[in-house]
């Protein structure tokens, strides 16, 4: 009896301990189809700050306030193409055309941001040996993590931003001479709140085309394009009649995608074929996002407020405290 006894309690244990196991079997099932049925869980890093601007990883267009009051008209940002491969590349401003040249990727660097050409994303606009002084035309160099190709951000008004480097505050991106649209060099100068140092950000997100081989008209009495010119400007609504005065007139149709469509750029590439619509969403440009919380400086920089290890400002190599 004393071993039977024993042999029904050793039954009903393993009997429980499977009846558990089915349990937890069941349950991690049921999560697995959980996670199967809305994705992985967040991933933290993927959630940080740098994705809370809108522009940050967007292809963007950086057009200058030089021409008008709406920006219409100004300048592009543009990368000079068929240079010599040991020849400096100078950021310059050209006639917007939106090729992917002219199209630019901020990348959030912890205190501001490094901004990649998006036609070489190793390219990076870079203040040239660190010298910060009014008149250092800024170029175009292999992207390398340096203090010298971190800028700052700062919105002036509801229609567009400064762009200062971050480790020489004072100074602001400008178009040499005040040029309006035309070719000219980006330097830095004392910012001075001139419309040759407002800058205006315009997404990319999609592009047209008109069979027209003539002077086009966009809508009854807009804008118009000639043959062996390009241009950028404001609109309203993503879909657009747009009329083909010569030879004879007759009509066709813009249709981009995204109801977000505010910025057309125009361009008939080599004054040769139909025309490219460029469709970009307009920001003003946004504040950088917060801060990452204290950390210790990069190897070799100078922690001027906080601990080694918990610095809340640091400063590049040789960088004085104020």
């Amino acid at each position: 009896m004393r071993e039977e006894g024993l042999l029904v309690l050793i039954h009903r244990e393993v009997s429980m301990l499977c009846s558990t196991r089915t349990l937890l079997l069941v349950t991690l099932a049921m999560l697995a189809g959980c996670f199967e049925a809305t994705g992985d869980p967040p991933d933290v890093e993927s959630s940080s700050s740098e994705l809370t601007w809108p522009l940050a990883g967007a292809n963007t267009l950086v057009t200058s306030m030089n021409a008008d009051a709406s920006g219409n008209d100004g300048g592009c940002w543009d990368l000079p193409l068929g240079l010599p491969s040991n020849a400096v590349k100078w950021l310059q401003q050209f006639p917007c055309h939106g090729r992917n040249n002219q199209l630019w990727r901020f990348e959030w660097a912890g205190v501001g941001f490094r901004i990649h050409s998006s036609r070489d994303y190793g390219l990076c606009v870079d203040v040239p040996s660190g010298n910060y002084s009014a008149g250092q035309d800024v170029q175009l160099y292999p992207c390398n993590g340096g203090a010298n190709q971190v800028f700052l951000v700062h919105q002036t008004n509801t229609r567009s931003s400064t762009i200062r480097p971050w480790a020489s505050p004072s100074l602001c991106l400008d178009i040499e001479n005040g040029v309006r649209t035309n070719l000219a060099r980006i330097q830095l100068f004392g910012c001075h709140g001139g419309s040759n140092q407002e800058w205006r950000f315009h997404t990319y997100l999609d592009d047209d085309g008109l069979s027209c081989s003539s002077t086009v008209r966009f809508g009854a009495s807009g804008p118009t394009v000639s043959t062996s010119s390009s241009r950028s400007f404001h609109v309203t609504g993503h879909n657009f009649d747009v009329q083909c005065p010569l030879p004879s007139p007759r009509h066709d149709s813009v249709d981009c995608p995204d109801n977000d469509t505010d910025w057309f750029v125009v361009d008939r590439l080599g004054g040769a074929g139909g025309y490219t619509v460029r469709c970009f969403h307009t920001d003003p440009g946004a504040p950088p996002p917060p801060p990452p919380p204290p950390g210790p400086c990069p190897r070799g920089w100078v922690c001027c407020a906080g601990t080694p290890n918990a610095c809340d400002e640091c400063r590049p190599p040789g960088g004085v405290c104020q």
